[in-house]
């Protein structure tokens, strides 16, 4: 007697198709974008609110729910709600269906490759392809029987565990960094009687964007990159789901939001307030929304040190005095422009960055990487 069970996708689970006309109204106070997903990770560690951004999303997730990137599906982007919101229409929410499947086991099984190359070879559309649930459900699975899918689910979780642990102890590994900065960038300044400036001083331009909305564009499939606060991580840039405006609109009407090398973004509204990042230049024309602020340090400024004053003790415990205290908190140019830092000679802030780069990451953020190898490749074995 065979140890396994030859279903469907469409046997295990189904497309939820939840709406709503008015998500404020319904209760609900964020949305999931693709943006907010990350590659690889069943965890949803950002979103977007509601209130704020005012998203064009009808689609409802309840809390327990998969949502599924149907998207760029290379980018094998799906996770697990923590709460109720609406998201965007390249999200398929995803719900476990019948008895084939142990409903815990459902996550995992939507990770392994065997899903992911085939949402890959269904997808259609040159710039941006996408599958469609009723292209996935026709898969067939060879899945264990009920007595194995329990034992597998024990192993899952225990190693889910574990990669948890591992991560919450390389966030700690990244703080002792942190405080490592913070004697080189802040005690060093005290000790050296280093010159205080401005960033208004010693920046050529501190600004913001422009919303979509006040400005009456429309996105497009090809066009100059539009940066909005849910793309500026804390110290990186992710624009896998990248959102682009007309290339004509942006050098008539944005010019002066549009983005440089070198130029440092920080997130002025909202919940992810003081997040900063270094644009690299990887697209040639970008530009940034209304919730980010852009800074463009002068000849005497290298940006990783003022990034790096961004995110010194300092530098946060002022964002934080800097929120106003409304229902909207944010960060005014003014309170950036007025931000005070240490500021030795370019030199010396070159030689203190380039020795905090030099830092390898820890073998924690290894070992978090290898226990993701191990989930995956057991995943991957169950088919």
């Amino acid at each position: 007697m065979s140890d396994k069970q030859t279903v469907k996708f469409g046997d295990i689970c189904r497309e939820v198709k939840l709406t709503t006309k008015d998500p404020i109204a319904d209760g609900y106070e964020r949305y999931i974008g693709l943006e907010h997903l990350d590659s690889g990770s069943l965890k949803i560690k950002r979103w977007g609110m509601i209130a704020e951004d005012n998203p064009s999303f009808t689609r409802v997730f309840k809390k327990g729910h998969i949502l599924f990137g149907k998207r760029r599906p290379y980018l094998k982007k799906a996770a697990i709600a923590e709460f109720d919101g609406i998201c965007s229409g390249d999200i398929i929410v995803l719900c476990p269906k019948g008895n084939l499947l142990l409903d815990d086991l459902l996550p995992f099984i939507i990770q392994s490759d065997l899903i992911w190359d085939h949402a890959i070879k269904t997808s259609s559309g040159s710039l941006s392809p996408r599958t469609k649930f009723k292209s996935l459900a026709p898969l067939e699975l060879n899945l264990p029987l009920i007595d194995k899918q329990k034992k597998l689910l024990e192993i899952f979780d225990k190693i889910s565990e574990l990669e948890f642990h591992i991560e919450r102890a390389d966030l700690s590994s990244q703080s002792v960094n942190n405080l490592l900065g913070d004697k080189l960038l802040v005690e060093q300044g005290k000790l050296k009687n280093w010159p205080t400036v401005k960033a208004g001083d010693v920046c050529e331009l501190i600004t913001k964007g422009a919303s979509p909305r006040w400005q009456g564009f429309e996105y497009v499939e090809d066009g100059a990159l539009f940066v909005t606060s849910e793309n500026v991580l804390h110290k990186s840039i992710d624009v896998s789901s990248p959102k682009f405006i007309p290339h004509e609109f942006s050098e008539k009407n944005l010019k002066r939001s549009q983005l440089v090398k070198g130029d440092v973004l920080v997130n002025i509204v909202g919940a992810s307030i003081g997040r900063c990042a270094l644009w690299d230049g990887q697209y040639e024309k970008a530009n940034v929304n209304q919730a980010v602020a852009l800074l463009r340090p002068s000849s005497r400024l290298d940006s990783r040190w003022l990034l790096a004053q961004l995110y010194s003790t300092n530098g946060q415990v002022y964002f934080g005095l800097s929120k106003v205290d409304n229902a909207r908190p944010n960060l005014s140019l003014k309170s950036l422009s007025d931000f005070e830092f240490y500021l030795p000679a370019l030199n010396i802030q070159t030689q203190i960055m380039d020795t905090l780069d030099s830092i390898p990451k820890s073998e924690l953020h290894y070992k978090k990487v290898a226990v993701k190898e191990i989930l995956n490749a057991l995943i991957n074995t169950m088919e």
